[in-house]
């Protein structure tokens, strides 16, 4: 298991529920990721555990088993992929590298933040912009706004 590199914003904007944030809020969350390289064979992360990460597949097969018999075989670029792999905590499933598999993860903790930061911010933006009282101090407020809190 290697990392180094990192993924660009049109790739990031394909993931579930990160493909709802906006700009400002998509460049800091790519400034929290972390890619990671796994060989065939190799587990992502196993059943029971808490990491605390969010993992989305970039390249590769990744295998969940759940331990009863009931496995899921998650392809990068298929629709599965867009979304956070056994996304629970205690994990629900032991993740294997089918093939050489490249991940990008990021705290989840950190991204619920963002997540939670860039909702509530689109509502005020848009009370700010439609209510003439904050006429003079709109640029600043959502300026301010606009800007994700560090996690």
């Amino acid at each position: 298991m290697a990392n180094s590199e990192s993924i660009d914003k049109s790739l990031l904007q394909t993931f579930v529920p990160v493909n709802a944030l906006s700009g400002d809020h998509l460049d800091r969350l790519l400034e929290q990721q972390e890619v990671v390289h796994y060989r065939q064979g190799e587990v992502l992360f196993s059943k029971g555990e808490s990491d605390n990460h969010t993992v989305y597949v970039l390249k590769g097969e990744v295998e969940l088993d759940q331990g009863d018999g009931n496995c899921q075989l998650i392809l990068a670029g298929g629709v599965e992929s867009w979304h956070p792999l056994d996304h629970f905590q205690p994990r629900r499933s032991t993740a294997t590298a089918k093939t050489d598999v490249s991940v990008v993860r990021f705290s989840s903790a950190g991204l619920d933040s963002i997540l939670a930061w860039d909702q509530s911010a689109g509502y005020v933006i848009l009370d700010i912009n439609s209510n003439a009282a904050y006429q003079d101090d709109r640029h600043w407020m959502i300026r301010l706004l606009s800007e994700a809190p560090s996690a």
